[in-house]
C-alpha cells in the first residue's frame, strides 16, 4: 500500500496554497484603490469648483460674477494693472442690463509708494491715449483717484495709502454693451 505523501508532490512539512486568503489580499487593495481615486476625484471637483467665477445679486437685480481666489475677472482690461506679479486680492463684475453697462473690478496691494502709483498711473493714463477728466493728486490722503475715458469706456482708479504705508488699488472699468 502506498503512503498518500508518496502521491501527493507536496512534502509534509509544506501547507496547501491558500487560494481564498490571496484573492481577500488583492480584494482589499483593490478597494483601498477605488476609495483613494473616490477622494482624487471629489479634491478635484472641489479645486475645480472653486476655480469658476460665481454668480450672485445685488438688491436692484444686477448681476455679479466674483472671478476665482487670485484672478482678474473676465472683461477687465489688464493693461491697467501697471505693476506685474501683483495678486488679485478681489475682482468681480457687475451688469447693469438696464442700462447696458458693465463694471469688472479688480483690487490688489501695490508694491510701490502712494507717490510712486500716483504718477505712474498719470503716466499710463496719457501714454495710452485716456483723457483724464479728474487727475489724482500725492496732496489727497490717504486716498485720492483719476477718473478717465477711452472711446465708449470709463476707468475709475483709486489709489489708498494704508497705515502700514502700503498703497491699495482699486480700478472700475465701465463699458456700454
Amino acid at each position: 500500500m502506498e503512503s498518500p505523501l508518496i502521491n501527493d508532490m507536496r512534502s509534509p512539512m509544506q501547507p496547501a496554497p491558500s487560494m481564498p486568503a490571496v484573492e481577500t489580499h488583492k480584494q482589499r487593495n483593490g478597494i483601498i484603490m477605488v476609495v483613494v481615486f473616490i477622494l482624487i476625484l471629489l479634491a478635484l471637483a472641489f479645486w475645480f469648483a472653486d476655480m469658476k467665477p460665481s454668480v450672485r445679486y445685488d438688491d436692484a437685480g444686477n448681476m455679479i460674477t466674483d472671478a476665482a481666489p487670485g484672478v482678474v475677472v473676465a472683461g477687465f482690461p489688464t493693461e491697467l494693472l501697471r505693476e506685474s506679479g501683483v495678486i488679485i486680492e478681489g475682482s468681480y463684475s457687475i451688469a447693469y442690463e438696464t442700462e447696458g453697462k458693465e463694471m469688472p473690478y479688480a483690487r490688489y496691494t501695490s508694491a510701490e509708494s502712494y507717490a510712486q502709483n500716483v504718477r505712474l498711473f498719470r503716466a499710463l493714463l496719457q501714454e495710452t491715449g485716456w483723457t483724464i477728466l479728474r487727475d489724482g493728486s500725492v496732496d489727497e490722503v490717504p486716498v485720492t483717484n483719476f477718473y478717465a475715458s477711452k472711446d465708449a469706456a470709463e476707468a475709475n482708479i483709486m489709489l489708498t495709502q494704508n497705515g502700514n504705508g502700503s498703497v491699495t488699488v482699486q480700478i472700475s472699468y465701465i463699458t456700454t454693451k
